[in-house]
């Protein structure tokens, strides 16, 4: 009987019409290099590694191991016995010029996962990712109700919550409900060149996220960086946030 770890936020995907609606879903092809995080016990790993030109498996825990290597085509993939948050997977990037990402993560870690993700944009095609619903939620565009953590990664990718998956489609079966996204880099992210300044900006507005915008960032004086600087922060737009940065950039330049 398999033991499973409840720190590693274990919970594995045991539907079949659910793995087969997941992997229709990505339509991985012959020329993709994919890379599934939280391998676990290969629910879809073997798929994905027949399928695919390259595939890189990752998993934490060691006790799976010895069975995605006997579930996975070993010609066309490698294991590796890792930590997604420390693992090196910029020696991956390196090798192949687009990768499609896949994963079910662990709910606690989900958002750090992707955060860390968009500092690799440029290599990557897409990403899909088994998420807990409230986190699919709050960093799908909602319009004058947005969050940092939303516009963090909205900034990066255009996310698609694709559909639910009900808690019985795991084991152990969690206490919630998960959700299957898509997230798709933006073409244009290259206008932010200091993240430093641009996640400051989104940490002084929604820290004070019920005043004004131009009283929760004073450097806004007049109109001319957005149009209403009356809003709050949840109701501006990306292209407001990022107008805000640009103007901040400049003035910083000239000190």
């Amino acid at each position: 009987m398999t033991i499973f770890k409840k720190y590693l936020g274990q919970n594995f995907l045991i539907d079949q019409n659910i793995k087969n609606k997941i992997l229709k879903s990505i339509n991985i092809e012959k020329d993709d290099i994919v890379i599934e995080i939280g391998a676990g016990e290969g629910s879809i790993s073997s798929e994905i590694s027949f399928l695919s030109k390259k595939s890189y498996f990752i998993e934490v825990d060691k006790k799976f191991i010895k069975e995605l290597e006997k579930t996975i085509n070993k010609n066309k993939s490698s294991i590796h016995n890792d930590d997604i948050l420390k693992f090196n997977i910029k020696d991956i990037v390196k090798k192949h010029k687009k990768i499609r990402i896949i994963g079910n993560l662990p709910y606690k870690i989900s958002t750090k996962i992707i955060l860390m993700l968009t500092d690799f944009k440029k290599n990557i095609k897409d990403i899909h990712f088994i998420v807990q619903k409230e986190i699919a939620e709050k960093i799908t565009f909602k319009k004058n109700d947005q969050n940092k953590l939303a516009i963090k990664i909205q900034f990066f990718f255009e996310i698609e919550k694709m559909y639910d998956i009900k808690p019985n489609s795991f084991y152990p079966i969690p206490k919630i409900t998960s959700s299957f996204i898509k997230l798709t880099p933006k073409k244009c992210t290259n206008e932010i060149k200091d993240i430093n300044l641009f996640n400051n900006i989104l940490t002084q507005a929604f820290n004070n996220q019920r005043k004004k915008i131009k009283k929760s960032i004073k450097e806004i004086k007049d109109e001319n960086v957005i149009k209403n600087t009356d809003l709050r922060p949840k109701q501006l737009s990306i292209k407001e946030f990022l107008n805000i940065y640009k103007h901040i950039k400049k003035i910083e330049e000239y000190k």
